[in-house]
């Protein structure tokens, strides 16, 4: 059965057929000066200061995303946090960082000894969550850099009956320490200049989350704890012996094991986590042009007014999502669904 009707763009009905011939036929210059209308500090268009805070950032890459969240979090120490080390860190900000760290041992199957000091503390501060990813192709992050309220992404099926599954978005509300763990047992760390405090999982009993996305209950919050597992993934690790380490630093893949939570940070997404979620607000930092890319991008946001882009769309690489084989394809299922219904119509005669 093909779906024709558009609830998600109920609040802007202009937006959904704007992005209806965009689908079918690729958008005409005006309508791509109406979508460019929406770059952020462009003339006539949005201020920075006018980007809701609970805006989703939609990303092509994984490292992107990981470079946004981080960037936020960032954002989030310059409001809330000291460089004076005298200061005591908020305590609505934690760090977890992954417990039991191993490398593998070449030349065995399931064999691990124990990660030397020196590389754990180069896998905390230059080993993300892009860089580690597991057999599903999962990721993992090291060091989880969380604050009351920072939306997060479950990424295994937990309770898939109470819709606890991977994929599941929810809020971070709090941490339950195991008996006999405190905060005074709580790191002290350094991001960027401020002081925050860190934890390691070894110490945490479970998350506290808060469910969004239709997974909230019936009766107000629905508060779950999710607890950590152990992750056998593939880790990139920077080659610290060729310079400093930056972002186009050569990388190493290890294989390894820690204890950390199932989840990811979820400000930022790939448009790929996106597919079939509608959003109230969407920032969108750089266009892919490959494929259905673009359409897949806008169309997640319900409104137009709710879009906020952070270059204008090129029109010339622009095109319309549907390909000849999408179009066949089309055509031979909605010739096939004529056709059942006029057999089941003389059925019924």
């Amino acid at each position: 059965m093909e779906l024709k009707t558009n609830h998600r763009f109920g609040k802007d009905l202009v937006w959904g057929k704007l992005l209806g011939r965009f689908r079918d036929h690729g958008p005409t210059t005006d309508e791509v000066a109406t979508i460019n209308a929406r770059v952020v500090g462009a003339r006539n268009g949005p201020l920075e200061k006018n980007v809701p805070s609970d805006a989703v950032c939609a990303t092509k890459t994984n490292i992107d995303r990981m470079a946004i969240n981080d960037a936020i979090f960032v954002k989030h120490l310059e409001k809330t946090h000291f460089t004076d080390p005298n200061r005591q860190p908020s305590m609505h900000t934690l760090c977890i960082k992954a417990g039991n760290p191993r490398f593998h041992l070449t030349g065995t199957r399931k064999e691990y000894c124990v990660m030397e000091n020196k590389a754990q503390d180069v896998m905390y501060a230059a080993v993300g969550e892009a860089h580690v990813s597991d057999k599903c192709k999962k990721y993992h992050d090291p060091l989880l850099k969380l604050y009351l309220g920072r939306p997060l992404c479950i990424d295994q099926n937990e309770d898939v009956s109470s819709c606890i599954a991977n994929g599941a978005m929810c809020e971070f509300r709090g941490v339950k320490l195991k008996p006999g763990a405190s905060m005074d047992q709580f790191e002290t760390i350094v991001i960027d200049g401020y002081y925050v405090n860190r934890v390691s999982v070894t110490q945490v009993e479970s998350l506290l989350l808060k469910m969004l996305d239709g997974n909230a209950g019936e009766e107000g919050e629905h508060i779950i704890e999710l607890n950590p597992k152990t992750i056998y993934a593939s880790a990139r690790f920077p080659v610290p012996c060729l310079g400093p380490i930056t972002k186009k630093s050569m990388r190493t893949s290890r294989r390894i094991s820690f204890d950390q939570f199932p989840i990811n940070c979820a400000n930022a997404r790939t448009v790929h986590k996106l597919q079939g979620r509608s959003i109230k607000n969407l920032v969108v930092s750089a266009w892919d042009y490959t494929g259905n890319w673009i359409y897949v991008c806008l169309s997640r946001c319900t409104t137009l007014h709710g879009l906020f882009l952070r270059e204008p769309l090129n029109r010339n690489k622009t095109k319309g999502m549907s390909s000849e084989e999408v179009k066949a394809f089309m055509k031979s299922m909605r010739e096939i669904q004529q056709y059942d219904r006029v057999h089941l119509h003389r059925e019924d005669l």
